[in-house]
């Protein structure tokens, strides 16, 4: 009997406790996603009978980029390999200015879509001023103004290649009225 002593090719991951709302990517060219809405009931205290690192091998064999998690994890995004994509979407419901939650789901909508159009010329700064404003939107609940007037001037230059897209002009129309 011989035993096969190389890693993995793709870092895996390994939870010992359990996974609640996340996205977990492994391998070459592997996507997650995944959104969590409003928990409606409260979170359960972290289990203490878990074992302090999860089964699963000798560290030693493991391929660069493995994840162990000992106990319970909430609320994560796992990316390993090459090309692997994790990403977790926290519900918008902690932001309590339904304009902004407007917002926020219309950027986080036209991101989804923007892949469509990745070679047009704009797009990639687009990409980066509604990432920014998402990230903005959700650690604050609002937008500064200045990150606003930058994320409209980037649509509007985008505007021949991002032009069909009705949620590009929902999302253009709500950024004009909040700057006034």
């Amino acid at each position: 009997m011989t035993h096969d002593d190389t890693a993995p090719a793709a870092g895996s991951v390994s939870i010992g406790g359990s996974l609640h709302g996340g996205a977990v990517s492994t391998g070459t060219g592997g996507s997650a996603e995944a959104s969590a809405p409003a928990e409606a009931e409260p979170r359960e205290e972290p289990r203490s009978d878990l074992p302090a690192a999860p089964p699963g091998g000798v560290a030693g064999r493991r391929a660069p980029g493995s994840v162990s998690i000992g106990g319970d994890a909430r609320g994560v995004a796992i990316s390993t390999g090459d090309h692997g994509t994790a990403r977790f979407e926290a519900s918008s419901d902690a932001v309590k200015d339904e304009r902004y939650r407007d917002l926020l789901e219309q950027v986080r909508l036209l991101r989804r879509q923007l892949p469509l159009f990745a070679d047009a010329e704009g797009v990639d700064e687009v990409e980066a001023e509604l990432a920014e404003t998402e990230e903005e939107i959700t650690r604050t609940g609002t937008a500064a103004p200045g990150l606003l007037r930058r994320l409209w001037d980037r649509l509007e230059q985008a505007n021949t290649a991002l032009g069909a897209l009705t949620s590009a002009t929902a999302l253009a129309e709500t950024v004009r009225q909040l700057t006034g």
